[in-house]
């Protein structure tokens, strides 16, 4: 198996649309219950920083993210790895480019949100740092505080 090619906003709206649809089953609530995926993948591919994992030409890992300058926030909308390339280390390494990134660009904190349910998902950010700043409903929120780098 070829190892894991890593770029950056270079998939198309229908490739992470692809991508999302093949890690449907791999998220603890399919997502195609909580957004349209194509809607989605486009404002992914329009407005967000995308960390993306290839291999074989194949989009096997996601993270991407929105930053806002004004506010020097950022938020991870979507970290996703296939089955095939999970239990390797990907996930964490696009999540630590996400991360290193939205620093270059100026982000104080990073946030993002979580299913309370998902164990593995809440690890996994505790794990690189993000620690709970609240609840909606059974949504975990998450933040991670950053040292601007340029």
């Amino acid at each position: 198996m070829q190892r894991m090619i890593i770029r950056q906003n270079s998939a198309t709206a229908e490739e992470i649309a692809s991508h999302l649809r093949a890690c449907d089953d791999v998220f603890v609530r399919a997502l195609e219950q909580r957004v349209e995926i194509v809607a989605y993948a486009d404002k992914i591919a329009r407005l967000a920083h995308c960390i993306e994992g290839w291999r074989d030409e194949r989009l096997v890992g996601l993270v991407a993210a929105y930053f806002n300058a004004q506010t020097r926030i950022a938020f991870i909308t979507n970290v996703s790895v296939l089955a095939e390339a999970q239990g390797v280390g990907s996930g964490g390494i696009l999540l630590e480019q996400c991360i290193a990134k939205m620093q270059t660009l100026g982000a104080t904190e990073i946030r993002l949100e979580v299913e309370e349910s998902n164990q593995v998902a809440r690890y996994f950010y505790l794990k690189h740092a993000f620690i709970q700043s609240g609840m909606s409903g059974n949504i975990l929120q998450m933040i991670r505080h950053c040292e601007t780098r340029t």
